[in-house]
C-alpha cells in the first residue's frame, strides 16, 4: 500500500481580482480616475495592478483602454 502525498496549500493570501474589476476600470477612466483611484477603489497597492495585468490578459486590456478614456476626459476638462 502506498502512501498519498500530503495536500499542498497555496502560499500566501488569495487574489482579491475579479473579473470584475475590468468594466469598472474603464467605468472609472471614463470620469478622469487615475491608477492610484483604481487601487483605492479595490483596497489594494497600485503595484497589485501591474501584477493583476500580469496575470490576467483581460485586465491589462482593460488598463490599456482605460489610460486612453482617461487621457481623453483630462482632454476635454482642459478645453472647457
Amino acid at each position: 500500500m502506498t502512501e498519498e502525498a500530503p495536500k499542498k496549500r497555496p502560499v500566501g493570501r488569495p487574489s482579491k481580482y475579479r473579473p470584475e474589476y475590468c468594466e469598472r476600470v474603464l467605468e472609472m477612466a471614463a470620469e478622469g480616475c487615475s491608477w492610484a483611484e483604481y487601487a483605492a477603489e479595490f483596497g489594494i497597492d497600485r503595484t497589485t495592478l501591474y501584477d493583476w495585468a500580469a496575470s490576467h490578459e483581460e485586465f491589462s486590456t482593460a488598463l490599456t483602454r482605460a489610460k486612453a478614456l482617461e487621457q481623453a476626459w483630462w482632454e476635454r476638462e482642459a478645453r472647457l
